[in-house]
């Protein structure tokens, strides 16, 4: 074999070995670009179930807003619509007949137990004056037997009711204080009357 031949089979040995080496990247590249592939798809696949979990999660938040907001507004309803009841009890006690508004008070010390001490108005002094004292005396001893000694003292303030003040003990029967006692013990039950579902 000559040197033609000897150059023609190196050149076609050589081809040969670049054709499978071309094979071999062609074959390897196809395999890293179904890797590439699979991973874009799992990333894309992994960024859209964490997209569609992030938009859940946000569109949870703003329902529990919303659901925080409207509660607020509900509370704030019923507290508003619990001081207008109260407030219309109020206006309701003010505005009874004398001899009604007496009783109220009149009760009030009767159920204290007490038969004497100082009580002192403010703002109902026209309403809890001498006769009240006198009336309320009358009940008492009618009630226990026992003789009262109340004495009436008058004060230049603007609260409803009276303070018994006996010894060191004073006893609060303020429109105020009666109304706060009420309203602690109906307030639970009127909630559960107005809004129970």
């Amino acid at each position: 074999m000559g040197i033609d031949g000897i150059t023609e089979r190196i050149r076609r040995d050589a081809l040969a070995e670049v054709e499978r080496i071309r094979h071999e990247c062609l074959s390897e590249i196809a395999k890293l670009e179904s890797a590439f592939e699979h991973e874009r798809a799992k990333v894309f696949e992994e960024a859209q179930i964490q997209a569609a979990n992030e938009r859940e999660i946000s569109c949870q938040r703003s329902i529990d807003r919303a659901r925080s907001i409207i509660s607020q507004n509900i509370l704030s309803f019923k507290h508003d619509l619990l001081d207008n009841l109260y407030k219309s009890v109020r206006e309701y006690v003010e505005s009874l007949p004398t001899n009604h508004y007496r009783d109220i008070f009149i009760n009030a010390l009767r159920k204290l137990g007490e038969t004497e001490g100082t009580i002192i108005v403010a703002a109902d002094k026209d309403i809890l004056n001498d006769d009240f004292i006198k009336l309320a005396s009358d009940k008492i001893e009618s009630d226990t037997g026992k003789k009262c000694n109340f004495v009436l003292r008058k004060v230049d303030e603007s609260w409803r009711g009276f303070i018994l003040e006996k010894e060191k003990i004073r006893h609060n029967v303020t429109l105020d204080a009666i109304l706060a006692s009420a309203r602690e013990r109906t307030e639970e039950k009127i909630i559960r009357r107005l809004f129970s579902r």
